[in-house]
């Protein structure tokens, strides 16, 4: 880090404490200061070197995002101003398709357990003609 970067990260994080401190991944705070949201420095580390942010731009950040959990579901705004009968008339085709390729998918099932009784059959008589003819016949 050169001098002038020491005044820019008077108090230096991590990327591991500024993801951290923002709830998200490591992977997103490097995609942010490559897109220069935050800037960044390299400092020497008893480990080698470490990209570091300043905390007070995390802190900045952390304050301005609302907190909500990262598997959070959000609504969209289309959904929620339709009324529940619109949904079920939308959802009916695709209900009326998924009925369909179940009931194929079972029949192609049913067709797969014939084939592969067949198969099974067709094996035991090919293991039986690979015996010796000797074998075959004196049947042993």
């Amino acid at each position: 880090m050169t001098d002038e970067d020491q005044g820019v990260f008077a108090d230096p994080i991590t990327i591991a404490e500024a993801a951290s401190l923002l709830g998200v991944h490591k992977n997103t705070i490097r995609h942010r200061i490559k897109q220069g949201v935050y800037q960044s420095g390299r400092v020497l580390t008893p480990n080698g070197e470490a990209y570091v942010v300043s905390r007070a731009a995390i802190e900045v950040e952390a304050a301005q995002e609302p907190t909500r959990p990262s598997n959070a579901v959000v609504p969209s705004p289309m959904l929620q101003e339709m009324p529940p009968t619109d949904l079920a008339a939308l959802l009916q085709p695709y209900q009326e398709q998924l009925a369909e390729k179940n009931a194929r998918l079972e029949q192609i099932a049913g067709e797969l357990g014939i084939e592969r009784g067949r198969r099974e059959a067709m094996e035991r008589e090919l293991a039986w003609l690979r015996r010796p003819w000797w074998r075959r016949w004196m049947g042993l």
